[in-house]
């Protein structure tokens, strides 16, 4: 009878395990694949310095210096596979000298005739200096909630290099190894969470300008239709279709703007004083409605929640909300001038926060 009720038991677990599987695959089919493979990177400690909205492209240090050290010894240890840029296996050997660098430093001896000489000293990578991740992601898309649904298949952990004159951070990070994910395996192992929520931007659509620390990917690997993207989710926010807030700088708005609104903000009306063609050529002054292209958003901002797995290291993401973004320019000079985020739409209860 115990040997009934155990094979009973063990039988409801695997179809439990089964039917997630399935809820999964079912959630995902009801979402269009907007791309197999989009790479860009991701800051995890904030090069801007954090203040109170600490979660501004940062993990909190608490829980990033355990992250970035769990990579590099389970890397270290051959506990994990690593890659080069080009997808070539790596040997713990090799991806150990991939974060390490040597530096030749000139010294003069102590007794004659004190003749200076040339010395190698390597520095293996501190985990400390890493600062960055390199994502290699699918994208899943619902075309009526907005909702973006994201598959990590690789990291890159990258580390940050400083100028040996200025000791200032260099703008690019170095990368290290690729550490690349099976989503099909069955047996995972339990991800704790990493960070509750983490804020960065994503570019979309190559553009004048931009912040140097600001992350950027190869424009090549972005391979949907990011027109028809950004189409889609304007005109569901100006239909009305789905809840979008006031983007407040400061935090998570949570005032309802209607489509009407954000139309209106996004319209600018401008006077100028043009010269007529016919005697006796006088000035007069004109009104010019620049409506709103949706084609101008180059950038998308992300709200998320990210979990880790230690013993694959695996990272996964929950996306709480997206924010279009424009580049703005002066109107004089068409110098960039820097981003302006249009509105946020949420997909967690949490967001925006309740006053």
């Amino acid at each position: 009878m115990k040997r009934l009720v155990l094979l009973s038991i063990v039988i409801i677990m695997i179809a439990g395990i089964s039917c997630n599987n399935n809820i999964q695959k079912a959630d995902k089919k009801d979402k269009m694949l907007l791309t197999k493979n989009i790479q860009y990177d991701v800051f995890i400690e904030s090069p801007f310095g954090c203040d109170d909205r600490w979660w501004k492209d940062n993990i909190e240090r608490s829980k990033r210096f355990p992250f970035v050290k769990k990579i590099v010894k389970q890397v270290y240890a051959g506990d994990v596979k690593s890659y080069d840029l080009e997808n070539n296996l790596l040997t713990v050997e090799q991806a150990k000298n991939m974060g390490s660098r040597e530096d030749t430093f000139t010294f003069q001896r102590r007794y004659e005739p004190y003749d200076g000489y040339d010395t190698i000293i390597k520095k293996d990578l501190n985990p400390k200096q890493i600062n960055k991740i390199r994502f290699e992601e699918e994208w899943y898309f619902d075309d009526k909630t907005l909702e973006i649904e994201k598959e990590v298949t690789g990291i890159c952990p990258m580390y940050a290099s400083y100028d040996n004159n200025t000791g200032e951070q260099r703008s690019e990070s170095n990368p290290l190894f690729w550490i690349k994910f099976d989503n099909n395996k069955q047996a995972k192992t339990e991800k704790f969470l990493l960070t509750e929520r983490i804020q960065y931007d994503v570019i979309i659509k190559e553009h004048k300008g931009g912040n140097k620390f600001l992350n950027t990917f190869n424009i090549e690997k972005l391979k949907f239709d990011v027109d028809t993207f950004i189409n889609t989710i304007i005109n569901t926010v100006f239909n009305d279709k789905v809840k979008a807030y006031e983007y407040d700088p400061y935090d998570f708005g949570n005032v309802i703007l209607t489509g009407k609104e954000i139309k209106n903000s996004l319209t600018r009306i401008d006077s100028i004083t043009l010269q007529k063609p016919y005697e006796p050529y006088d000035w007069y002054d004109t009104v010019i409605v620049n409506t709103f292209n949706y084609k101008e958003i180059a950038v998308i901002r992300f709200l998320e929640e990210w979990y880790f797995d230690e013993e694959t290291l695996e990272i996964e993401k929950k996306v709480l909300g997206i924010c279009p973004i424009i580049p703005a320019y002066d109107n004089a000079t068409s110098e960039f001038k820097g981003y302006k985020p249009l509105f946020w739409i949420y997909f967690n209860d949490r967001y925006p926060p309740k006053e």
